[in-house]
């Protein structure tokens, strides 16, 4: 027993030396991570535990949780503000020893202990510390918790941890009963309560000790983080209801520590179930009432309060800064209930108003404090342009330039932060910023050479702001010399630098002149910047392709003489392969500005068949923001060289992207519905242009004349030089016998193509026809054929031999229409005016017709006494020939001819009636004085007006001046000739009354005077009188 109790003894003090060194120097901590003191924690907890006391189990237990935890600080990411590089020497093995403490497969024997090593394999290290924590001593149970709360810092131990079960709870690997089915186990099921280890530190919240509650809720928090499916069920399958209630009611603990630990867990529990959905009409949600208000209450509290400690107070910045961290809305309430107030007020008390000078002596927890409140503030300002302003022009303005100086790396990378947040802000960028001087004292830490790269990181991530073209610090940081000294950034292997170096060149380069993009250039390197296209790191192609998009903007000719056409259609295709939406959409851009390039270095680019399918390729790519690139892209490139686009098949795609079969609706994305249609309009246009086919040996060898591509719309020619017109086109079709066109009255037709699919309104057909090509022969004078969608002509190109004539005498047109020519008129234009009038006439006459014929029936009756039997269906088609000869003006007149011709011939030749005939015309003539200058008998467009309608105004009264319900004095008599003036206006001009009348008049004179309902009927005429 003495041997047994002397060794217990050892070892509990070697625990302890071990728990001090874990806490000690770096050097300490490197050397136990080297001899792998993990396993000999393991093995020593794992040997006979039952047979050990349990102050032997709580020194093992304690030495293992400083030690994990001093190497989960060392691996990272920090719990609580940033860590010391130094320990990034150490991160790799740290990593590999963390990995064996939470690994829940088998262990490898220690060399050491190779008497029991047969055992020790065949135990998981989470079977052998893990369930102790239900263990009868609390401070083996509060050490377990502490290394599940401090060490569980990445998503494989969290899902390892959620998942483990003790040996009795594990479900067997036996068949079911059936001999092949395996039982379904749910670990997050309801009977288990989201898992072993979640429902026993549910268990321990319970306790009335703080120390207790302190831990499980820490470790409960570490779970939750990025754990949505967790969340989810926990906070439905709980009996209080919602799975933060018994969270919230901890927030009203005495304890601090225990109110800042229940603020943990709301706030990765509330990140995790991400945010509510959208109000009403697509407003911001409302967080009435939610546990987000409460624990920003209790922060504020916490942080402004006297008594609460430093740490406590550190750990509230921080916890504020994670609950509002990219959340507009909750950053916003936070403001509103005093968060920054209080935060930049706690900076002011403990920061002396005359420290310019820091000085080394300040203590670790003020500098920590001084981090936590500044990062609190670069989050709560980040997304609010009138919070920035504010802030600015408050006392705490001051402190962030000051802290940028300080000693403590972490409160320079946090004033760092602050300053980038502000620089977003134009107003403030251009007034406190430069004022102040903080610009340039970013540019200074980035000269610092033994600066810690983040701050650095974080100095360039403001100075990416300062170099927008919006600033006015732009040209200063330029003339000092900044490029260089960014582009020594990129050549290091941080990657943050790199980001960061990138993007403050892809904002110098964004509308910059010539001469700064050659500067730029010229620092950075071409050879630099084509290595960087083909970067394995993502973000770091992103920016580079970014870069490129911003050099080809107003001048891509730069980039073909910098990087040369073969290297940059190469990144460009390897860019547009890549599987990034967001590399995709800047390489997208990028091609749509170096489409403005010249034709002497665009051509050949669009020429490799590869790249011009890269493109293809990507119009129907699921994310929205890659379709509306692509088509800006393609429409840009179409507009360059429709050519060698349809060649590369871009038409069937692009059809096929908005046709019915197009999984992506037009409501989803109008914008690249209408560019894709704008593009297919400038292929129709192609396909219908003219090419001039040259001599094709008709002449000599030394007169002989190419065919050229370009392309024409029209081409005039001289008339004395065509001898001959060849117009080969598809044979028309005869209209039918009693068509529109057989009528003699119409001159012409232009018949309107029905909107097309997914083409309404827009002058496209998605079912053109084939185009004829160009037939060998001479190019024909005039093929007056109509086109489909009337337009003005595009000056375009016209050959010599068209330049010499005074006036058009021919024009060359081709169309897919299978209508027959029409004439020209005399003036050279086509008739499309005088045919449209014409149907448009033909189509009025036709609607007064019905109006009439409706009105006559109805007798002036309103028109839901109209019967449907009383219309009049013809049984034949109407026949024009016949009807058209009653209206022949000119067979009418012709008798008046005949008699006129044949009273002149008698006078010629019967000189003996000479005397009478000119007493005849002398009576005529008076006659003819005396009649008015307009009968009414005798006018032609009178004859044309029916004059059915009766006269209306109530029976015989009606008939008398001022008799019936007729308004101002004229009953049923006046109204009725405004209406057969109304209908006789109709027929002759096309409308009924002047366009400055308006139809609201009887509402600006007394509302319902002269008409029963004084309002306007769904019929040709109103009930009081006035045309609808």
């Amino acid at each position: 027993m003495d041997a047994a109790r002397e060794h217990e003894e050892i070892c509990i003090e070697a625990a302890n030396i071990i728990s001090s060194l874990s806490y000690g120097s770096f050097e300490a901590l490197k050397s136990l991570v080297a001899n792998r003191l993990q396993r000999s924690l393991l093995y020593a907890l794992s040997y006979n535990i039952p047979l050990q006391s349990n102050s032997t189990v709580s020194a093992l237990t304690r030495a293992l949780k400083t030690y994990s935890t001093s190497v989960a600080d060392a691996v990272g990411p920090s719990l609580w503000g940033l860590q010391d590089m130094e320990t990034n020497d150490l991160k790799v093995e740290a990593s590999s020893a963390l990995d064996e403490v939470f690994e829940a497969s088998l262990l490898f024997a220690n060399p050491y202990l190779v008497a029991d090593y047969e055992n020790f394999m065949q135990i998981s290290s989470l079977d052998i510390w893990l369930p102790l924590l239900l263990s009868s001593s609390t401070q083996i149970s509060l050490s377990i918790m502490w290394i599940v709360g401090n060490c569980v810092r990445n998503q494989y131990y969290r899902d390892t941890l959620i998942h483990w079960l003790p040996s009795t709870e594990r479900p067997k690997e036996s068949k079911g009963k059936r001999g092949w089915e395996k039982p379904d186990i749910k670990i997050n099921g309801p009977n288990r309560g989201g898992g072993w280890l979640i429902r026993n530190l549910y268990d321990f919240i319970q306790s009335k000790d703080f120390k207790v509650q302190e831990a499980a809720l820490t470790a409960l928090a570490a779970l939750y983080k990025d754990t949505p499916s967790v969340v989810t069920f926990m906070r439905r399958s709980l009996p209080e209801g919602d799975g933060l209630h018994p969270f919230v009611i901890l927030t009203r603990s005495r304890n601090p520590d225990v109110q800042i630990a229940a603020c943990l867990c709301i706030a990765n529990m509330t990140r995790a179930s991400g945010s509510p959905p959208l109000g009403h009409h697509g407003a911001p949600p409302t967080y009435e009432g939610s546990p987000v208000l409460t624990i920003i209450h209790v922060l504020n509290n916490l942080i402004s309060s006297s008594t609460t400690s430093q740490v406590v107070k550190t750990k509230a910045c921080y916890i504020l800064a994670l609950l509002v961290k990219d959340e507009r809305e909750i950053e916003k309430i936070a403001v509103e209930v005093g968060a920054l107030d209080k935060v930049t007020s706690l900076m002011l008390d403990i920061t002396p108003k005359d420290k310019f000078n820091w000085d080394d002596d300040e203590p670790e927890s003020i500098a920590n404090l001084r981090q936590a409140i500044l990062m609190a503030t670069a989050t709560l300002t980040l997304h609010w342009d009138g919070i920035r302003r504010d802030l600015s022009a408050q006392p705490f303005f001051p402190c962030i330039h000051i802290c940028m100086s300080h000693p403590h790396f972490g409160v320079r990378y946090a004033a760092c932060q602050c300053a980038r947040v502000l620089c977003r802000s134009i107003s403030v960028l251009r007034t406190s910023v430069v004022d102040s001087g903080m610009g340039i004292t970013l540019f200074d830490i980035l000269n610092k050479t033994d600066e810690d790269s983040r701050v650095q990181a974080a100095a360039l991530a403001g100075i990416c702001n300062l170099l927008n073209d919006f600033s006015p610090m732009r040209v200063v940081l330029l003339e000092e010399g900044l490029i260089p000294v960014i582009v020594q950034f990129i050549h290091r292997g941080d990657k943050s630098l790199r980001l960061n170096a990138l993007w403050a060149i892809r904002n110098a380069l964004f509308n910059a002149t010539s001469r700064e993009k050659c500067m730029i250039m010229q620092e950075l390197g071409w050879d630099v910047l084509t290595t960087l296209l083909r970067d394995p790191e993502e973000e770091i192609c992103e920016q580079a392709i970014t870069i490129v998009r911003n050099l080809a903007d107003n001048d891509p000719d730069l980039l073909f003489e910098g990087i040369g056409l073969e290297h940059l259609g190469g990144s460009l295709e390897h860019a547009l392969k890549s599987p990034n939406p967001y590399i995709l959409e800047q390489a997208l851009m990028a091609v749509t500005n170096i489409g403005n390039a010249s034709t002497e270095n665009l051509m050949p680019l669009l020429r490799q068949r590869r790249f011009l399918e890269s493109i293809r390729s990507i119009l129907q790519h699921p994310n929205i923001r890659v379709r509306r690139a692509s088509g800006i892209c393609v429409l840009k490139l179409i507009r360059r060289s429709t050519n060698t686009m349809m060649e590369a098949g871009f038409e069937a795609e692009l059809r096929k992207t908005i046709g019915e079969a197009s999984p992506f609706s037009i409501e989803e994305d109008r914008e690249t519905h209408e560019r894709i249609k704008i593009a297919l309009g400038f292929i129709e246009r192609k396909q219908a242009s003219i090419y001039s086919m040259g001599t094709e040996n008709r002449r000599p060898v030394a007169e002989y004349i190419p065919p050229q591509t370009v392309a024409y719309d029209f081409i005039l020619f001289r008339a004395p030089e065509v001898k001959d017109i060849n117009v080969e086109t598809a044979a028309p079709q005869a209209p039918p016998v009693n068509s529109v066109q057989n009528d003699p009255a119409v001159i012409g037709v232009s018949q309107g193509s029905a909107p097309a699919q997914g083409y309404d309104g827009y002058g496209y057909n998605p079912n053109p026809p084939i185009n004829v090509p160009p037939v060998p022969g001479p190019v024909p004078a005039s093929i007056p054929v109509q086109p489909s969608v009337p337009s003005a002509p595009v000056p375009m190109p016209i050959p010599a031999a068209a330049t010499t004539s005074s006036h058009p005498s021919a024009q060359v047109t081709q169309s897919t229409s299978s209508q027959p020519p029409r004439r020209r008129e005399a003036n050279g234009r086509h008739s499309n005016t005088s045919t449209i009038r014409t149907a448009l006439e033909s189509v009025e006459r036709a609607m007064g017709d019905l109006r009439v014929e409706a009105a006559a029936a109805r007798g002036g009756r309103r028109p839901n006494e109209i019967q449907a039997g009383n219309i009049h269906v013809p049984a034949t088609d109407f026949d024009f020939v016949s009807s058209n000869a009653k209206f022949n003006k000119v067979a009418l007149a012709q008798p008046i001819e005949e008699s006129d011709s044949d009273s002149d011939s008698d006078a010629e030749t019967n000189p003996s009636n000479a005397g009478d005939n000119n007493k005849d015309e002398k009576k005529e003539k008076e006659k003819k004085a005396k009649e008015p200058a307009y009968n009414r008998a005798k006018s032609f467009f009178d004859s044309l007006t029916p004059n059915s309608l009766p006269p209306r105004g109530g029976g015989a009264g009606g008939q008398a001046r001022g008799a019936g319900r007729g308004g101002r004095g004229r009953g049923g008599y006046g109204r009725s000739r405004r209406e057969e003036e109304a209908q006789r206006n109709l027929m002759t001009f096309g409308e009924t009354a002047p366009p400055s009348q308006s139809p609201n008049w009887n509402a600006r004179r007394g509302g319902r005077r002269g008409g029963a309902t004084g309002g306007y009927s769904t019929q040709g005429i109103s009930t009081n009188g006035r045309p609808g």
